[in-house]
């Protein structure tokens, strides 16, 4: 083994392979800046002009996003004061009512007079073309017109 394969005695490789190495070192550098520039500057939008009834939840998120906030201010304010302690601790019931299936409509029929709310499945949206399409649905009309208690 008197040369070795890899013997340089100019030194031109050793420099090309330094100069590359730091070039590869400060393209790394560079994406990693342009990486955290991104998430650390990222502009937050307003909020959609929506039209809700709730509009305390806009409020909720920009105390949440605030960074000088804690949670602890925000912990329940959004929500309204008879939810956090009902006065007579009746809790809201709502049902959900399917007319597809048959326990549905039997539990409705059971439960009806306890509910406060029911929800039905009676319309659907359908097609390539959204096509509404309501339902009617007589075991539905018949458990709510033989309720003494008729729910919204």
């Amino acid at each position: 083994m008197h040369r070795p394969i890899f013997h340089d005695p100019t030194g031109r490789r050793g420099r090309w392979t330094g100069w590359s190495l730091v070039f590869l070192v400060l393209v790394v550098i560079a994406a990693v800046s342009a990486l955290a520039f991104t998430v650390f500057d990222m502009p937050v939008p307003p909020p959609l002009p929506l039209r809700m009834e709730q509009a305390r939840l806009h409020a909720l998120a920009d105390r949440i996003a605030a960074p000088h906030r804690s949670l602890r201010l925000v912990h329940h304010a959004w929500l309204p004061k008879h939810a956090l302690a009902p006065h007579n601790g009746h809790q809201l019931v709502t049902g959900f009512y399917v007319p597809w299936d048959d326990t549905s409509s039997a539990s409705f029929a059971a439960h009806v007079g306890e509910m406060d709310w029911v929800v039905p499945a009676a319309a659907s949206i359908t097609g390539p073309d959204h096509r509404f399409i309501a339902d009617p649905d007589p075991r539905f009309d018949a458990i709510m017109s033989g309720a003494t208690h008729r729910p919204p």
